[in-house]
């Protein structure tokens, strides 16, 4: 979703893993692959959760902006699960 596994994606973990792994510094590969897996799991989880979880962080337009860039239909999602998003928020 982010397009680092190349302009096709990718239709496997597996496949992610392989395709990530043949551009990204193998010295940070361990630290960005956690990162990775658990923003995957993040983005995975019930989407009025999610929202709500970027809605109580420190920075909820950050993080709505970046649920946003991983996929996530923001505005209608928000809308369907009625929460209310900061107002003026660009995404």
């Amino acid at each position: 979703q982010l397009g680092w596994a190349g302009p096709g994606g990718t239709k496997t973990p597996e496949q992610t893993r392989r395709a990530i792994e043949a551009w990204m510094p193998a010295d940070i590969w361990a630290e960005v692959n956690l990162v990775l897996v658990g923003l995957g799991q993040e983005v995975q989880t019930e989407k009025s959760k999610l929202l709500r979880k970027c809605l109580a962080c420190s920075d909820p337009a950050a993080a709505l902006r970046l649920a946003s860039v991983c996929g996530v239909k923001v505005e209608p999602e928000a809308k369907k699960a009625g929460l209310v998003l900061p107002p003026g928020l660009a995404l």
